[in-house]
């Protein structure tokens, strides 16, 4: 996991040095189209900007990580994400996923860092019957293929 962070890290500085004068790193205007990647530690994330780049859909698989939260006997496969509106190159969204014993909201928020890539994190917060409830942050970082 630190060593995605610390990849996700490297990449956003390499590309945020390569902004014009005067831009940030999120008042990026991202191309339409499809960006993968992962989110650590290693589940895919998939975000489809629409025609227009104002708006995300995605889907994700976002498993606890071995020593912060306890396995879920819900654990969902691939499940959309609520769709996310992009204002100046930056985007957030909480998606809700209950099921009949374990209720999980995932907060995905981040930045176009280019035109081509995304970073941010996914913050999953568990929680249900006989569960100790907890959260969990793990970075992503995006990318679309020309």
């Amino acid at each position: 996991m630190v060593a995605v962070a610390l990849a996700c890290a490297a990449l956003a500085a390499a590309e945020t040095a390569a902004l014009p004068a005067g831009a940030t790193a999120g008042n990026r205007t991202p191309e339409s189209g499809t960006y993968s990647g992962s989110v650590a530690p290693g589940n895919p994330i998939v975000l489809v900007v629409e025609p227009g780049s104002k708006l995300i859909r995605g889907r994700t698989d976002i498993l606890p990580t071995a020593g912060t939260c306890p396995p879920s006997p819900e654990d969902p496969p691939m499940f959309g994400l609520t769709p996310m509106t992009i204002t100046h190159g930056d985007f957030r969204g909480v998606t809700v996923v209950s099921g009949p014993v374990v209720t999980t909201r995932y907060t995905v928020e981040g930045s176009f860092i280019s035109d081509r890539s995304a970073s941010g994190t996914v913050r999953m917060e568990l929680s249900g019957k006989g569960l100790q409830s907890c959260t969990q942050t793990s970075p992503f970082i995006v990318s679309r293929k020309p």
